[in-house]
Formats: C-alpha cells, structure tokens, sequence
C-alpha cells in the first residue's frame, strides 16, 4: 500500500492522435498516442498497452517525449483486425507508482471499421471506332486499396447483352508509370450491328474471397460499318523533319495516336474526311482528303513559339 504522504496523480486523458475511421482488413494501423496528467510530470519510458476487444494486448508502447503537461509516444505500426466489422481497442495505461506519486490504471478506448480492400478497375486504348465483327484490342488494369498482387485473377468481359467476350489472366507486371496497376491486353470482337453499345469488365478470382471487393469498369464499344481503307498519318517537326510521338489525329468519328516513329494508323470506309492533327506546342495541321483505297498524308507540324519580347513590344 502507499503510505499517506504520497502524492496521487490523475491521468486526465489518454488517447490516440489521428485514429482512423476505417482500415483495410490485415492492414497496417499507424498511431500515436498521448497521455495528459492535471499534475504535470515525465512519464518518459512509461509503457502503454493497447488491447484489442479480446483483450488481448496488440502492441507495448512506450512514451517517448513529455511536453507541456503531457506525454506522448513516437509513431507506432499495429497490425489490423483480419475480421470485418466494427472494432475497438483499449489503450491501458497501467497503475503508476513512483517518487511518491501514483495513479491508478487508466483505460481509453478507441473504434475503427474494418473493410475488404477496396479494388479500382480501369479500362483504357479502347479503338474509338471498331468496324461490325472487327477484332480489337485494348487494356484494363486493376489496382487494390493495400497494393496487393492479384494473384490467379481474371479480367471477365461481358457485351452489352451479358454475355462473356473474354476471360483474361491478370499479368505479373505493373503498368509502367504506377505503383500497383496490374493489367492484361484483350482481345475482342465487335457486335455485328452498327451502335454504341456498353460493355462491363469483372475481376474474377480463383477462390472465395472476402478481403477484396468486387468492382466493375463500364467502357463504350462504339460501330460502324467495316473499313475499307488504311489511312496512314505521318507526323513530323516542320523545320527538324524529327518524327512526333504522342500527336491526336482525328478523321471524324475516327482518332487515334502517332506511335515513337511519328505514325498513326486509321481503318476507315472509304468517303471524304477532314483531318485534323494537334499536339501539344504545335500549331494544328488540317487538310481535307477523299479516301478510295490506302493513303498515307504526312502532316509537317510547325512549332508554336509563343510570343517573344519583340513581338509585344512591337
């Protein structure tokens, strides 16, 4: 027992800092907490615990810093909950008794949801013409909340009628440029008929799984009748004759892009088309064109300078 000289000290509070609402389910939980005394006095070395609703102590942790009238912690990593639902947690901060000063135990508690991992389908390089019954590809990519690799799923492709054009293994890679895109390319048929039509991409996975949600992509299929001829659009620096890569070419309702030689290929029906290529820095080139078989136009683009000093003052 303590003798009754001694001092006693109240916790006034002890919390996390910026606890989260919801976290992915196995995930990592990064927090802080801090312990305030009305008496103020250095707890530094003191050890937390943090329980979850078992009651079973998920972390020991130390206080690491005293300031003001209060006691804080370093940032710390705990593991979440591998159980959906709601949780709470209970930060402990045990009986203290030292230099003649004491308190007795103090508990706070904290609650969390945890979710299934939220996962992001994307679509893209869909043509944005296809001829009736012609073959073409494009790409999706799939991307989860807690950057996991989507081992042994399947990107699942209905038309516009339900049913599965494709089922497509995820590929290993990451799509360059991000951190946690896996993709596939597909390859698919157009619908026999002219229209817009709305297709539906699905990730299919092997097994049961109830850390990941479902997700689906939408994109639009968009026919018309098959192409007759090769449209082939070479695009290159006026003054340097250096191939551009990356400038739209547009053939209404047809678009498409100049690969790293400068070129850009569009299947169209033979008929009159006004062509139009931009890119950025560079003035638009136009030119209107029948096309009756395979033609190929070479767009010399002319550098857009901006304004130069003369030129305002001029």
């Amino acid at each position: 027992m303590t003798s009754d000289n001694h001092s006693m000290l109240k916790i006034s509070s002890c919390s996390i800092v910026d606890s989260v609402d919801e976290v992915d389910l196995g995930s990592e939980i990064t927090l802080e907490c801090i312990v305030c005394s009305i008496t103020p006095i250095d707890l530094t070395g003191e050890i937390l615990l943090i329980k979850n609703q078992e009651n079973i102590v998920v972390k020991h942790i130390s206080l690491d810093e005293f300031y003001n009238d209060g006691n804080k912690t370093i940032q710390f990593v705990a593991d979440a909950p591998i159980t959906l639902g709601k949780h709470t947690w209970s930060i402990i901060y045990p009986a203290y008794e030292e230099n003649d000063v004491w308190c007795g135990e103090e508990i706070s508690q904290f609650s969390f949801i945890v979710k299934p991992h939220h996962t992001n389908l994307s679509a893209w390089d869909v043509p944005s013409v296809i001829g009736c019954r012609e073959t073409f590809n494009m790409k999706l990519g799939v991307s989860c909340s807690s950057g996991c690799q989507p081992d042994g799923w399947s990107f699942c492709v209905h038309d516009q009628d339900g049913v599965e054009q494709a089922d497509v293994l995820v590929g290993d890679d990451v799509y360059a440029g991000t951190d946690s895109l896996y993709y596939a390319e597909c390859e698919l048929n157009a619908p026999q008929k002219i229209g817009l039509y709305n297709w539906e991409a699905k990730i299919k996975r092997q097994n049961s799984d109830a850390v990941h949600e479902d997700s689906i992509v939408s994109f639009r299929v968009r026919v018309l009748e098959e192409p007759d001829s090769l449209l082939t659009i070479v695009a290159v620096d006026s003054a340097t004759q250096v191939p551009i890569q990356g400038v739209q070419v547009q053939a209404h309702p047809y678009r498409a892009f100049t690969n790293e030689n400068g070129i850009a290929e569009v299947r169209v029906p033979n008929g009159m088309y006004t062509l139009f290529v931009s890119g950025r820095n560079y003035f638009p080139f136009r030119t209107n064109n029948e096309v009756q078989k395979d033609l190929t136009i070479r767009a010399e683009l002319v550098l857009d300078e901006g304004i130069s000093d003369s030129d305002v003052w001029s």
